[in-house]
């Protein structure tokens, strides 16, 4: 669920706070926050996630999902798996590893303003 980490990301960065409260780990095909992930199976456009975002966010909130949205929306997804992957906070939490092993290692929040 890249699309949910770069918000993720880019919410710690700009507004001091995470829009996913939730641990992210290591699993095998990128980093994933447990329950965004089930509530957002199967939806691997970013614009099918735009449409699920709740209205009780405020409006910095809304700002930087449009904002996230304007940049990475057209990116493909594997372009979005690539930039996760290629980032120190996710192969430094993947560090011993193997290659396909789903892991559970949990990338601190404060890591996730390096992405």
């Amino acid at each position: 669920m890249e699309a949910g980490l770069l918000l993720l990301a880019w919410s710690l960065v700009w507004d001091d706070g995470d829009l996913i409260s939730e641990e992210i780990e290591t699993w095998d095909t990128g980093p994933a926050a447990r329950d965004f992930h089930e509530a957002h199976r199967g939806k691997n456009r970013i614009s099918c996630l735009r449409k699920s975002r709740p209205e009780s966010l405020n409006e910095t909130r809304h700002e930087t999902i449009d904002a996230v949205f304007a940049f990475y929306g057209h990116k493909p997804l594997q372009w979005r798996s690539d930039l996760t992957h290629m980032e120190v906070p996710w192969q430094s939490a993947r560090r011993g590893i193997p290659d396909g092993a789903r892991g559970n290692t949990i990338i601190p929040k404060e890591y996730w303003c390096c992405f």
